[in-house]
């Protein structure tokens, strides 16, 4: 039996199709500003908000044309850096100038945590957690033996 959602959850789940952050969208729907980040992704993990959310991208993705081996194909070659950005300008003279824009690591970190959730390569919970880490140290010597 599925659950209806609040009116602060369809309002987020409306303003995450416009802009795809969640925390920004839990604090428009008017979730607490201190715990927005915790908020937006617990909705996001609602069985009725992801239904809605896969319902509503459908008609765009067969209007974009994209499928999703093309938007993993297209994930990999930023991740692997093979994807760069153009500056397009025009000089003093009228001529059409292309700059490649730098390369930015976190473009292909954020690609290689799309594709991570995409192909399920996460866990929702770490399998291990440390309470703290103990670092036994034995100096060495480097003196000879006799």
């Amino acid at each position: 039996m599925s659950k209806k959602l609040s009116e602060k959850q369809k309002l987020f789940r409306n303003y995450y199709i416009n802009t795809f952050n969640a925390t920004e969208s839990a604090i428009k729907a008017g979730f607490s500003k201190k715990t927005a980040y915790a908020i937006g992704h617990n909705q996001l993990k609602k069985v009725e908000i992801k239904k809605y959310l896969k319902e509503i991208s459908k008609p765009l993705l067969e209007e974009l044309k994209f499928n999703r081996n093309e938007i993993i194909v297209t994930l990999t070659k930023i991740a692997r850096g093979q994807v760069q950005d153009y500056e397009i300008k025009y000089d003093k003279q009228g001529n059409l100038k292309f700059k490649i824009v730098k390369d930015l690591v976190s473009n292909r970190l954020q690609a290689l945590e799309i594709l991570g959730k995409i192909l399920g390569l996460f866990e929702e919970k770490p399998t291990q957690t440390f309470d703290k880490v103990v670092i036994k140290y034995t100096p060495v010597s480097y003196e000879s033996s006799k």
